[in-house]
């Protein structure tokens, strides 16, 4: 997961990978202060507190990249499916409310 404001990167990487052919659900939080946090399978997996670089997420009129974005705009490197996007704009997700929504989504994928 990264946000960017065109002169500052933050980054985050999960820790594991995840297996060929296997539903993960994978949810990555992003605060007006430039808080990130990756979840996976409603745990959260990896945090980065915006204490070194700061970011902010104010701005509406730039483009949302998901993928690797390399400035160009048409780079983006996916090995597989979306099932299920979601963009929830106004609210960062809390650690329960990311775990709830695996729980309630996970069925459908027999996980």
């Amino acid at each position: 997961l990264a946000l960017s404001n065109a002169t500052q990167t933050k980054t985050i990487t999960g820790s594991a990978f995840t297996a060929i052919n296997t539903w993960t659900q994978v949810i990555g939080t992003a605060d007006r202060d430039g808080n990130l946090n990756l979840y996976r399978n409603g745990v959260s997996d990896a945090v980065a507190v915006a204490n070194t670089v700061t970011l902010s997420i104010t701005d509406g009129t730039k483009d949302l990249c998901v993928g690797v974005y390399s400035g160009d705009e048409t780079s983006s490197n996916l090995a597989g499916d979306w099932a299920l996007p979601e963009l929830i704009i106004g609210q960062v997700w809390t650690d329960a409310q990311c775990a709830n929504s695996f729980n309630r989504e996970r069925h459908l994928f027999n996980v």
